[in-house]
């Protein structure tokens, strides 16, 4: 059980951090192509 929980909780840690250097990436992105 406590093998499994773990592996839920980093799924979701990465999930997060995946979701926040997404969100960076395409601001970003954003900001250099509104800027050229």
């Amino acid at each position: 059980m406590a093998s499994k929980n773990s592996t839920l909780f980093q799924s979701r840690f990465f999930l997060f951090g995946f979701y926040c250097w997404d969100w960076e990436f395409l601001t970003a992105l954003l900001l250099f192509s509104s800027s050229s």
